[in-house]
C-alpha cells in the first residue's frame, strides 16, 4: 500500500473530516456527496495539470543549460547555441504564464497527450545527460546529439497537445512554441554538419 507524504496528511485529514461531516448530515445527503466529490476531483485535476506546467518549464530551463554547455564545448559556434538557449529561456518564462494561467482559470486547462510520469521520466532524463555533459563523462558530440534527441521528441509529441486550453489566445500561443521544436531541430542538424567532418557524426537515430 502507498502511504502518502507526511506534508499531504493535513490534507487528508481536512478532507476525511469533511467526508465524514457529509455522510452524517441527513438532508439531502447524496446531492452534497456527490457535490463535493465533483469539486474535489476538480481540484486533484488542476494540481496535476499545474505540476505537468511546472516540470515542462523546468525541463525548457534543463535544455537551455544544455545549449550553455554547447557554448563551452563549441566556442566557434557559441553564438548560435546561445540563441537556442535563450529561446528556451523565453519558453520557460511562458510556462510561468500559463501556470499562473491555470491557477486563475483551471476550468480551461487540463493535461493532453504528455501524462505526468511521461514528463517526470523526460525531466530525470534530463537532469542525468545534463550532469553527465557538465563532467566531461560524454564524447562533446553527444551533447549535441541527446539535444537532437530532445527536439525531435518534443515535435513528435505535439507540444501544443500536451497542454489542452479552452482559450484561443492560448491556444495560439501554444501552437507558436509547437513551432519551435522542428526549427531547432533543423539549426541543431546544421550546427552538426558544420561542426563535424561525415566520419565523426553519430547516428543518434540508432541509439
Amino acid at each position: 500500500m502507498v502511504r502518502p507524504k507526511k506534508s499531504h496528511l493535513p490534507e487528508i485529514v481536512k478532507f476525511k473530516k469533511c467526508c465524514v461531516g457529509i455522510l452524517y448530515y441527513k438532508s439531502g445527503l447524496p446531492v452534497k456527496a456527490k457535490r463535493f466529490m465533483i469539486i474535489y476531483r476538480s481540484i486533484l485535476q488542476a494540481m496535476e495539470t499545474i505540476e505537468l506546467a511546472k516540470i515542462l518549464k523546468e525541463n525548457e530551463l534543463l535544455i537551455g543549460e544544455v545549449y550553455q554547455e554547447c557554448q563551452r564545448l563549441f566556442p566557434d559556434h557559441a553564438d548560435d547555441f546561445k540563441e537556442l538557449a535563450r529561446e528556451e529561456k523565453g519558453h520557460a518564462e511562458l510556462f510561468a504564464e500559463i501556470i499562473a494561467a491555470i491557477i486563475l482559470q483551471p476550468d480551461n486547462w487540463h493535461s493532453g497527450r504528455l501524462s505526468l510520469q511521461t514528463a517526470r521520466v523526460v525531466n530525470e532524463r534530463l537532469k542525468e545527460n545534463l550532469a553527465e555533459i557538465r563532467q566531461n563523462k560524454v564524447a562533446p558530440r553527444y551533447a549535441i546529439t541527446f539535444a537532437l534527441s530532445f527536439e525531435l521528441s518534443m515535435s513528435e509529441k505535439e507540444f501544443c497537445k500536451m497542454l489542452v486550453t479552452s482559450d484561443a489566445d492560448w491556444q495560439k500561443r501554444l501552437k507558436i512554441i509547437n513551432e519551435g521544436f522542428p526549427r531547432h531541430y533543423k539549426k541543431l542538424l546544421s550546427l552538426e554538419k558544420n561542426i563535424f567532418s561525415d566520419s565523426q557524426k553519430m547516428d543518434f537515430t540508432s541509439l
